[in-house]
């Protein structure tokens, strides 16, 4: 769940999470703030949409599994997975679950 600090590695979790987040902005990604709906600051939105369960699962898994098994192919499954359950959850629930 998003900024959930119950995890016995959360402390990891959310290093891994800072480490990527300094990382895409070296790269150039800029968070797309239109999806937070909350009327708060701009700092505030990119602050929710770094920690939500998505990006936390990702850090988890990174710090999860061993580099020598991650590789291209798997992080493409991986995203192709994520998709269509957002897909299929939009369509039975009428809700994007990416909000």
């Amino acid at each position: 769940m998003a900024g959930d600090v119950s995890h016995p590695l959360s402390d990891h979790i959310y290093m891994k999470l800072g480490e990527l987040s300094i990382r895409l902005r070296d790269a150039g990604y800029q968070p797309d703030t239109n999806y937070v709906l909350h009327d708060i600051e701009e700092e505030q939105k990119e602050a929710i949409l770094s920690r939500h369960s998505e990006r936390l699962a990702i850090a988890f898994g990174l710090i999860s599994i061993p580099h020598d098994l991650l590789n291209l192919r798997l992080l493409q499954e991986l995203h192709k997975q994520e998709h269509l359950v957002t897909v299929n959850q939009k369509r039975y629930d009428g809700k994007n679950s990416f909000i």
